[in-house]
């Protein structure tokens, strides 16, 4: 399908107490977990805001917002082009996470992002790109902790497409400003991929981690990222021509200060629900053969699982810890919250949303 006209102008109103609005700025994934959030945010902060789907797209999470949405083929570029037409940034947050093969992967987290560039260098003038991307792209640190990126090295499908999707956009350093953040393990509100670990130790008290070494990781609330996001866009870096690495300017690590591996917050869960909980790591063997098991029914089910082979390239690896310093440094942002504050919310909104 190529480019339709705005629909969804019948939301509701403008908040009276929200600032004047002047700048236009459009999100890819506006319908996703972390794309709702952001929209959300852009919303409070005085942005005029233009969600970017597909024909297949769930709009539930924008049904009562005050934003209009176009819908686009991926595979044609000009039906991109009229979406992004006049805005001053665009949030590409549009991507899979979880695919049956490794050309689904390429073709959502690399190959549409080389689409996006394009479409936004055919605008005048191009916006300015924000790419939401994932540790998954830089690999696993090769020490405690990942302080800057000489020879990114990700480990599984995911993470080398959503590398693909970088280099698609440093590709055009020359002519658009990009920057690139890449999030942690996000967790929060609607979220599902971590919905399972809440909803096993609600309910049974348990907590699987899927190796006998647990290695620290980088965790991230979604406000977190949709804050550190806009903050991108407005007082970020951005990349230079021929940038290649995250150690390069207009890299940025959303990543919260503290970081605990996955049995610490599985128990830190535990203690937000009310549920103090057994942590069992299983071993590495078991995990493969787990997620066999799973790649094997989601293919018989055509569906995806939050546990899988591609999962299990990053659950065998580590650490995942990367450094947030330039957050503060050149963002100027602050978390208001701690890590476990934030797992309370988390925890407060499942239960309260009746998903656990």
């Amino acid at each position: 399908m190529s480019g339709s006209p705005m629909i969804g102008q019948n939301a509701r109103q403008h908040d009276g107490n929200a600032p004047p609005r002047t700048d236009l700025v459009a999100v890819t994934g506006a319908t996703g977990f972390v794309g709702s959030h952001l929209v959300e945010h852009l919303l409070q902060e005085g942005y005029a805001v233009r969600a970017i789907v597909r024909p297949t797209s769930d709009t539930r999470w924008l049904a009562s917002r005050d934003v209009p949405w176009r819908v686009v083929d991926w595979e044609v570029p000009a039906s991109l082009v009229r979406a992004v037409e006049g805005c001053r940034y665009v949030f590409h947050l549009a991507a899979v996470t979880a695919a049956p093969r490794r050309s689904d992967y390429e073709r959502a987290n690399t190959t549409y992002c080389a689409h996006l560039a394009q479409a936004l260098l055919a605008c005048t003038p191009p916006p300015v790109l924000v790419l939401c991307s994932s540790i998954a792209a830089a690999g696993p640190a090769r020490r405690s902790c990942r302080l800057s990126d000489p020879a990114p090295a990700p480990v599984s499908h995911y993470g080398r497409s959503k590398r693909g999707g970088e280099l698609a956009a440093a590709l055009q350093a020359d002519r658009l400003a990009v920057t690139i953040v890449r999030p942690g393990i996000v967790f929060g509100p609607r979220g599902r991929e971590l919905l399972p670990l809440f909803r096993s130790i609600y309910r049974f008290r348990l907590h699987f981690a899927p190796t006998l070494r647990p290695v620290p990781l980088s965790w991230i609330h979604v406000a977190d990222v949709a804050a550190i996001l806009l903050r991108a866009a407005t007082r970020g870096r951005r990349l230079v021509p021929g940038s290649r690495t995250g150690a390069d300017p207009g890299f940025y690590y959303a990543v919260a200060r503290e970081s605990v591996d996955y049995p610490t917050f599985g128990r830190l869960v535990g203690r937000a629900l009310g549920r103090p909980c057994l942590a069992l790591n299983v071993p590495q063997p078991v995990g493969w053969l787990a997620a066999a098991a799973a790649d094997g029914w989601a293919a018989w089910r055509r569906t995806t699982l939050p546990l899988s082979v591609d999962k299990m390239r990053e659950a065998s690896c580590g650490p995942w810890t990367f450094d947030p310093s330039a957050l503060s440094d050149e963002l100027d942002y602050t978390f208001p919250k701690t890590l476990y504050e934030r797992i309370e919310e988390t925890a407060r909104w499942y239960l309260e949303s009746g998903w656990l």
